[in-house]
């Protein structure tokens, strides 16, 4: 019986599993990474960073943007004309990650578009019982990833520290004073849309279609973001998610100057459409932000300062048994406008949603807030102004599986319109035309989308990804070495071995990693093999039994009946085995170099003639044998 000897690496397994016990959770607990495509499998995407997620891991996938909108400079701009793939969401469960390339368990539901349509894949934790402790809250979203907050809990959710997202959805319009700036009375910038750098146009808020190049200023809405103020002065608009945002307010300054602005204040963010179900989730719009032009005593640098908008609200999905709110408040709603000193306010942002799959409801009350922000309000520094104030942002929406109890309340009211304040006429006080965002809702109905159509033929990944896989005859053993890149429910790696390519047979059994992304090194000694060619391969079994078998690898052992003496010699060998009369000797240098070629006579051969060093001898027969040689030539 042969002896062995396995070197294993040091392993990390990395599948998620769930917690045992009541876990203490706070701050931020999700990862987030972009989708960068979809595969040619149906339960396959690459992203950008694989790194972070493991076999085994619940994922939220959701596309963030992707609708079109109107782009024509008529009131028609920022009307949805395809909502596409935008607001899709489902979970599904990693089955294997090869590189930088996702593959589920089931074929995903839904089709998205990555990654122009801003995809995300995002880490739900799994917990048995949870303990929120201290705030609670997601990733700003950032462009790309983030404004989602998600949990699952097998047990009880008790709410012990307030949850908050509030302005962590899609960003407000940024306040920008632009030099030299001075208003053309003799016109009225009553546009839609302008390009970046003209100040006839605030920023419009975010939305959940993209910012179209050229157009990225002006009255006109963003789909549910909110448009910017127009020149002369005009509010932000508020920013809509499940109901309609609120209209900027009109420069009402006193005189006849069509600078003003007449009526060239932000169109609200629209209201979506999320379908039953929902079908589709989205974040909070960003409200438009006011247009500004250096008030007060005018000049540049700028003296005046104009509001951005609100960011809206970022997005919370709980599954759990039983929820617990302990009277804390899981708030989603969008932040107010900004206020101005002399110049137009920005527009509220959205409130969000708020997602609960709960069996039941403990009795302790809490309270939802996914309210809009409100709009800001425009301080006229004790003068003879009435610079437009910003419109308010648009209700959020509150999912449940039950009915909610009494003890539970709900705010989903939209956000107030902003104020002219500190203005020396009429209309202090007032909104002028701006107006509060719309209402939102709760609705009793969450479904969360699931694959549930195992993959096809060729659409899951390799159960190990090999480095490579190699072997040499070394001090008296065949020494197998090999590495691989990724594993997949790994068990291990049966050794086998053969003499004649048909029959194999086991040599041992190194241990798997299990699930891993990172490499992984293995070895294997083979012991006292005999002379000839030897074969390997490896027998690569899973945890459910199935098994692969990797490439098949050959080493050569030098027949040990073979004798080459004496060594160190000093010009004439003796070698004897088996059948080696008149074979040819080839003897290299240590450069590979051939130096010399003879032919055994009488069992010996003269190498006198080689210069004092070290050399390889190679006879060829059978199969090739190789040894070492040291001349020592006086």
């Amino acid at each position: 019986m042969k002896k062995y000897f396995i070197s294993l690496s040091i392993l990390l397994l990395s599948q998620q599993i769930p917690f045992a016990q009541t876990t203490n959770i706070s701050g931020t607990i999700n990862s987030y990474i972009d989708v960068t495509a979809l595969g040619p499998c149906a339960n396959q995407i690459d992203v950008s960073n694989s790194s972070g997620f493991a076999a085994g891991n619940v994922v939220l996938i959701i596309q963030m943007k992707g609708a079109t909108i109107d782009e024509t400079n008529t009131a028609a701009f920022g009307t949805i004309t395809g909502y596409n793939n935008s607001g899709k969401f489902e979970r599904a469960t990693i089955l294997g990650i090869t590189g930088n390339t996702i593959y589920f368990t089931k074929d995903l539901v839904n089709v998205y578009n990555a990654p122009a349509g801003k995809v995300q894949m995002i880490l739900i934790p799994q917990y048995v019982d949870v303990n929120v402790n201290g705030l609670l809250s997601c990733q700003d979203w950032n462009g790309t990833t983030g404004g989602v907050l998600i949990f699952d809990a097998s047990g009880n959710v008790d709410l012990n520290a307030g949850i908050n997202v509030d302005g962590k959805g899609f960003v407000g319009g940024v306040n920008v004073q632009v030099c030299p700036n001075s208003c053309n009375f003799t016109t009225n910038e009553n546009a839609y849309f302008y390009a970046t750098g003209n100040y006839r146009g605030a920023q419009k808020g975010e939305g959940i279609a993209a910012v179209i190049t050229t157009k990225e200023l002006g009255r006109g809405a963003q789909a549910n973001g909110g448009g910017g103020g127009n020149d002369h002065n005009n509010g932000g608009a508020g920013a809509g998610n499940y109901a309609i945002g609120g209209v900027g307010g009109n420069n009402a300054e006193p005189g006849a100057f069509n600078c003003k602005g007449s009526n060239n204040y932000g169109r609200a963010g629209l209201a979506l459409a999320f379908g039953a179900g929902p079908g589709r989730i989205f974040l909070g719009g960003g409200g438009g932000a006011g247009q500004g032009n250096n008030g007060n005593t005018g000049g540049c640098p700028n003296n005046g300062n104009s509001g951005s908008g609100g960011d809206g609200g970022g997005l919370v999905i709980i599954k759990c048994n039983t929820f617990n709110g302990n009277g804390n408040i899981i708030s989603a709603r969008g932040n107010n406008g900004g206020n101005s000193a002399y110049d137009a306010a920005g527009g509220g942002g959205a409130g969000c949603v708020i997602c609960l799959n709960v069996a039941s409801y403990a009795a302790p009350a809490f309270s939802m807030n996914v309210a809009g922000g409100n709009g800001g309000n425009s301080d006229n520094g004790n003068s003879n102004r009435c610079y437009g104030p910003g419109g308010g942002g648009g209700g959020g929406v509150v999912f449940s599986t039950l009915g909610l109890p009494g003890s539970v309340s709900v705010n989903a009211t939209g956000g107030n319109a902003g104020l002219v304040t500190f203005s020396t006429n009429g209309c202090n006080g007032s909104s002028t035309t701006a107006t509060a965002g719309t209402a939102g809702a709760t609705v009793i109905s969450f479904v969360m989308p699931e694959g549930t159509v195992p993959p096809g033929g060729g659409c899951t990944p390799l159960p190990v990804e090999y480095v490579y896989f190699t072997g040499e005859y070394v001090d008296q053993e065949n020494q197998l070495t090999w590495i691989t890149a990724t594993e997949i429910n790994n068990s291990g790696f049966e050794v086998q071995h053969s003499l004649d390519l048909i029959s194999f047979q086991s040599r041992g059994f190194v241990v798997g990693a299990g699930n891993s992304n990172s490499s992984q090194f293995y070895s294997f000694i083979d012991e006292d093999p005999s002379g000839g060619v030897h074969y390997y391969r490896l027998k690569q079994i899973d945890f459910d039994g199935n098994y692969k078998y990797s490439s098949i690898i050959s080493v050569v052992v030098p027949d040990k009946d073979i004798m080459v003496y004496p060594n160190p010699t000093s010009g004439i060998l003796t070698i004897t085995g088996p059948d080696l009369e008149n074979e040819e000797v080839t003897i290299t240098n240590n450069l590979g170099s051939i130096v010399k070629i003879v032919t055994i006579r009488s069992g010996s051969v003269d190498i006198s003639d080689l210069a004092s060093g070290s050399y390889h001898l190679t006879i060829e027969q059978k199969y090739i044998t190789t040894r070492k040689l040291i001349t020592i030539i006086q």
